[in-house]
């Protein structure tokens, strides 16, 4: 007979070496750095919506961040896509972005916005080579569904700030900064709804994870990322397996970052899949 999936309980501090690794690969292939004068101001997921290859990310991340795609403005959005020196820019009068209408709290938003990138040339070659894109559009009731479950764990993706250090030359290039790609795994341990949209708290735990950061700072406009781990009957602990990967939500502000619990807040499911893709499309087609 064909090998079951069996329930059992796991914790997050009773994953394996190589399941972490299955689940930063996972998502990391969707993920990329933000970086606007040579400094980076947010990170952000690739995405497609009807054929149209973008980034979901946070709008605070373009309006705090200085963007300006005014035609002749001499400012270029930077970006890296993988662990080797390199780097790859556009024009930023090149892009164009959709945002959510400015809300009145920080911690509550609306807090979204797609930016579209070329559709053509060698920036979007580049990504397409490198990178995976999320397709926004397919089969949202099940995503939604999936990322809402009770039963899943949460994964923060992004790019922390104070994690960049000055690298040894390497590859041509004479001056290196390493950024720091994380996920930040957790629970979804607050589910709220504010104004229309949904939102997820994902909590860490610093006593069982000592490498989270002191501050999330740079990982704004990050996939928040739901998953769920099986294991086959007969397969001892230690042999678990990522499974039911869904792009749940954007994360955007950071709560009780100096405790030992510190929580990341993001829009969730139906803030993505029913309000901001129903916009951006929308938005796409005037």
């Amino acid at each position: 007979m064909e090998n079951q999936e069996r329930l059992f309980r796991i914790a997050v501090g009773e994953f394996s070496d190589q399941l972490l690794e299955e689940i930063w690969r996972a998502t990391y292939d969707f993920t990329i750095p933000l970086i606007l004068n040579d400094h980076l101001v947010g990170s952000g997921t690739l995405v497609t919506v009807e054929g149209s290859r973008g980034i979901l990310t946070a709008a605070h991340v373009i309006t705090k961040g200085g963007w300006d795609n005014t035609i002749g403005v001499r400012q270029g959005l930077v970006t890296t896509l993988d662990r080797r020196a390199s780097f790859l820019w556009e024009r930023m009068e090149n892009l164009d972005w959709w945002l959510t209408p400015p809300g009145t709290s920080e911690q509550w938003g609306p807090d979204l916005a797609f930016v579209r990138l070329p559709q053509s040339g060698g920036f979007i070659e580049a990504l397409k080579s490198k990178k995976s894109f999320w397709t926004l559009k397919k089969d949202p009731a099940r995503r939604i569904q999936l990322a809402s479950s009770g039963e899943v764990f949460a994964a923060v993706c992004g790019f922390v700030d104070e994690e960049t250090r000055d690298g040894e030359p390497e590859s041509g290039f004479s001056q290196v900064k390493r950024l720091q790609g994380y996920s930040f795994i957790g629970g979804p341990t607050g589910r709220h709804t504010m104004n229309g949209y949904d939102f997820i708290d994902v909590a860490g735990d610093r006593t069982t994870c000592s490498s989270i950061p002191s501050d999330f700072g740079g990982v704004s406009g990050g996939g928040v990322w739901t998953f769920s781990v099986n294991r086959l009957e007969g397969d001892p602990a230690g042999f678990e397996k990522l499974a039911e990967l869904t792009l749940a939500g954007v994360a955007f502000y950071q709560l009780d970052r100096s405790s030992d619990k510190p929580i990341v807040r993001a829009h969730g499911p139906e803030s993505v899949y029913q309000i901001a893709l129903a916009e951006i499309l929308k938005w796409l087609q005037g």
